[in-house]
């Protein structure tokens, strides 16, 4: 019995020791294996990579006692990889492949990366370890080898991402989590080794020297423009709950889950997509605009307005100017080479195409208006091709964003900026002196550019156009108006009024609907009332000015000649007699003959 007893004890004994060392090496195993799966975190390659550049950047060559032609090439290599270091997040697309290049040979010579570790990077091969994240960025990627730059436009329309969605606030456009798993699932990607080499080293550059989440998005040239940090609880609200709610975070209510887009006209919440934190979104606000900043973004001047290399507006705003951290980028490549026809599609479209053909051909100063991404500067961009070639044309903005140099390279444009230390006055006054013909001035949005404008109609040039954000032609004489009183050029109301109805011809209203449609509302003549014109050949016309003069309500009165009405565009009204006869003083024979013929097929009540 006491030798059973005996026995048994002893085995519970070895039983235990057995466990406790079985336990051991397990717990051994486990933390190798952790240590060793720590080694592919995307964060901790990021900061492996981010020491191994400083590194070589810091490293002196003449200490490696190197011959002289291998010192010269490490010195040409060091001086490269410098320059794509510092060039590369200013939408620079060369720069930025150079640095990914760079990368994924680190990550095959220095991180055991190759066909079977690459998946404890990203989990290629488990759908389920994926993050959302992971799915866009390949799905993308995908895309992208097979359309560039039109990638997300393909991606967009192949899975109906463009479906409306609607609460109780109205109809809305979102791309969620949900979307995206569709589209994944749909698509069922196959990416091969060196697809997943360069998706990870997008991965690492992006959280490294690139624009996070958006890096790949905002290169997409078929995009009108991105933000972020413009939606969503602020930072004071973030701190306090976050204390509140502690681990119950509610996901996607913060300012650095907010990323947006703007395409084909519509404003698209991109809710899938996050910076992830708050550092992370200020890290990306204070890199996106570096490139030919005029000045540094600081608490005293929290905002700055610039361009990338790509040509891409950047805005950023920071507190205490602003309440949180954002950015704004508006791309205009997206529509650099469409045709006018392209662009205006509906009914009747090649009335309106005409009239404006008619209306730049004849030497008109005509006005762009509407609402933000409604389509003003692309429509300037298209009436470009109207203007006679032997023209010179001078461009004056406030940052780059026309670029018509690229559009029409065969043409003399000249486009000049305000900068820090020149004016935009300074910057007219010169190109005065440039040999201008037509002068076309970006965004009208603050008082002086607005006096120069009506300043520049009276000086010789043969022709302006501009873009403004007024939404009737009243709001545009009244601020052009209010300009001239204001900047001390005219002291009544009456004569500066005068003045800009008789700058300003034309007014070509953009307008865009909640889906996204950019189509022309209106195009409205400009009359001015005055003596010289009271009577103009046509009595209807006459009596109409002559009224109106004695009244003195207004210096001036409207005509809209086309009117966008159901579906369709419509001409209204001819232009008046006195336009006419200066539009046809710039046309040709043949080219007044055809104009003639235009209004009096399509003027439906003549």
């Amino acid at each position: 019995m006491t030798f059973t007893i005996n026995m048994i004890a002893i085995v519970m004994i070895l039983v235990v020791i057995a466990m406790v060392v079985y336990f051991a090496i397990k717990q051994d195993l486990i933390l190798e294996e952790s240590d060793y799966e720590d080694e592919y975190v995307i964060d901790s390659i990021v900061n492996v990579i981010k020491d191994t550049f400083n590194n070589i950047l810091n490293n002196n060559i003449s200490e490696l006692n190197l011959n002289k032609d291998e010192s010269l090439k490490r010195e040409r290599q060091k001086s490269r990889l410098s320059k794509a270091l510092r060039s590369c997040s200013f939408g620079d697309i060369g720069e930025k492949e150079y640095v990914k290049d760079y990368i994924k040979d680190l990550l095959q010579k220095n991180f055991r990366i190759d066909e079977n570790t690459i998946d404890k990077v990203i989990p290629f091969h488990k759908n389920e370890l994926l993050s959302i994240q992971d799915k866009f960025e390949i799905l993308l990627f995908v895309y992208k080898k097979d359309f560039g730059g039109n990638a997300f436009e393909e991606m967009y329309d192949a899975h109906h991402l463009d479906e409306k969605k609607e609460n109780e606030q109205g109809v809305y456009y979102e791309v969620t989590e949900e979307d995206i798993e569709r589209a994944y699932l749909e698509k069922n990607p196959k990416v091969s080794y060196v697809d997943k080499l360069e998706i990870v080293a997008q991965q690492i550059y992006q959280n490294y020297k690139g624009h996070g989440v958006i890096d790949e998005l905002k290169d997409q040239s078929c995009l009108d423009g991105i933000s972020g940090g413009v939606s969503g609880l602020t930072n004071s609200d973030y701190n306090y709950m976050d204390e509140i709610i502690s681990d119950n975070k509610q996901k996607g209510i913060y300012r650095f889950d907010s990323i947006w887009i703007l395409f084909h006209g519509r404003t698209i919440h991109m809710s899938f997509l996050s910076f992830g934190t708050q550092r992370e979104l200020e890290r990306v606000c204070k890199n996106i605009y570096r490139y030919d900043s005029p000045h540094y973004l600081s608490g005293q001047k929290g905002y700055v307005v610039t361009e990338d290399k790509s040509g891409s507006r950047i805005v950023v705003a920071r507190p205490p100017f602003s309440e949180s951290w954002k950015f704004f980028v508006r791309k205009f490549e997206s529509v650099k080479n469409i045709a006018i026809e392209e662009l205006f599609r509906d009914e009747d479209c090649e009335t309106v195409i005409e009239t404006m053909k008619y209306l730049v051909k004849g030497g008109m100063v005509i006005a762009i208006t509407g609402d933000q991404a409604s389509g003003k500067t692309t429509t300037l961009k298209a009436l470009i091709r109207f203007i006679d070639p032997t023209y010179t044309l001078r461009i004056e903005e406030q940052v780059f964003e026309t670029w018509l140099s690229k559009l029409y390279p065969n043409r003399n444009i000249s486009t000049f900026r305000e900068t820090a230390t020149i004016s935009m006055q300074e910057g007219i006054d010169f190109q005065k002196k440039t040999d201008g013909d037509v002068m076309i001035l970006g965004e009208i949005a603050s008082q002086q550019p607005a006096a120069l404008l009506i300043q520049l109609t009276q000086t010789g040039t043969k022709q302006t156009l501009f873009t403004n954000h007024a939404g009737t032609v009243d709001k545009l004489i009244g601020y052009f108006r209010n300009s001239l009183l204001s900047s001390g050029v005219f002291q009544s109301d009456s004569i500066a009024e005068e003045q800009v109805a008789e700058a300003i011809n034309f007014d070509i209203h953009m307008k865009k609907s909640k889906d996204g449609h950019r189509y022309i509302e209106r195009i409205t003549e400009i009359i001015p009332i005055t003596d010289d014109n009271a009577y103009t050949g046509n009595m209807k016309e006459s009596l109409l000015l002559f009224f109106e003069r004695m009244s003195r309500r207004k210096m001036y009165r409207t005509s809209d000649i086309i009117v966008f009405e159901n579906g369709c565009y419509v001409l209204k009204n001819r232009v008046s007699e006195r336009t006419m006869k200066i539009m046809k003083s710039n046309l040709s024979y043949k080219e007044a003959d055809q104009m003639d013929v235009f209004f009096k097929k399509h003027l439906r009540h003549e």
